[in-house]
């Protein structure tokens, strides 16, 4: 047989693409990267869409259909027990059997929310309206805790404390709050600072003689430009706090912790005191605004004397 020579090995050489093709295959490159980023964010701001749209779906105004317990869910017409995204309308009778969060709270004229003794405390976030009565049987408080929020209405407070554990919770003007059987309005219990601006009025009758109507706690203030018509009732002051009277207040007597417990008459405002006990008064009291009235203060312990 006759072989063949072999074939001398000779290297591939590499074949190049055409700048062009090659610039093109780049830019796709580049571009599929480019669009998997923006498919990225694009399905997270989906995401984000649809969370918010789930919570929004989900909260409610959930209006009592029936009195009795809280936290029965055929008592509302949201088909649940309230969740801390609704708004609530007591439009019955209701009894506070757990302590629930909501978002507003409405209490309807002639309705009544309590917890009956169980001590039981309901938490808003948002707005409160109350013209009907929270309390009646002591345990349970009101606690709000959105700043800028407000308390509104014409409505009473028995036995129970509204906590004010937020900045700039307003009682407008034209709204009136009434505490009796030891109810009072505490500022900066849990919260501090925390601040109250009283614009409209609170009253106390049948209130028991010698409670507190207002506490503003350690770092915490009260502006008040409307009304404290609580001749059966004491404001107190605790130290490192502020109290601006620009309205009318009638009181038993003012009491305050130290030198840091400030009290300032604002131009024409007006002060009364019923009752001038010696040693409530160790506060500071700054009375020299313009056309400012005090009436009836005539003895504060050892700081001050008029």
């Amino acid at each position: 047989k006759t072989s063949l020579p072999a074939r001398p090995w000779t290297p591939r050489r590499a074949t190049s693409k055409p700048p062009l093709t090659a610039a093109l295959e780049l830019e796709s490159t580049i571009s599929s990267r480019k669009m998997k980023r923006v498919n990225v964010y694009l399905s997270a701001l989906l995401l984000i869409a649809m969370l918010a749209f789930a919570q929004s779906a989900w909260a409610a105004t959930c209006t009592s259909l029936s009195a009795g317990n809280w936290n029965t869910a055929a008592r509302w017409s949201c088909g649940r027990v309230p969740v801390a995204a609704d708004t609530v309308v007591v439009a019955h009778n209701i009894t506070l059997d757990v302590n629930p969060t909501v978002a507003g709270l409405t209490i309807n004229a002639g309705k009544t929310l309590n917890d009956n003794g169980n001590g039981k405390d309901i938490t808003v976030t948002g707005n409160v309206i109350n013209n009907g009565t929270y309390g009646v049987v002591g345990g349970g408080d009101l606690f709000m805790t959105g700043a800028g929020t407000t308390i509104s209405g014409t409505g009473l407070f028995i036995d129970t404390k509204l906590i004010i554990d937020a900045s700039n919770i307003t009682l407008p003007a034209g709204s009136t709050m009434n505490f009796a059987s030891n109810a009072k309005t505490e500022v900066g219990a849990n919260v501090t600072p925390s601040s109250f601006i009283l614009a409209g009025s609170i009253t106390d009758v049948g209130q028991t003689a010698g409670k507190t109507i207002l506490k503003v706690k350690k770092g915490s203030t009260a502006t008040i430009s409307g009304t404290v018509n609580a001749p059966s009732s004491f404001i107190d002051l605790d130290k490192n706090t502020t109290v601006t009277n620009n309205g009318t207040v009638n009181v038993q007597y003012l009491k305050g912790k130290d030198s840091t417990s400030v009290w300032t008459q604002g131009a024409n405002s007006n002060l009364t005191v019923t009752q001038t006990p010696a040693g409530k008064w160790l506060g500071t009291r700054n009375a020299s605004a313009t056309g400012n009235t005090v009436t009836a203060l005539t003895y504060y312990g050892a700081r001050h004397a008029t």
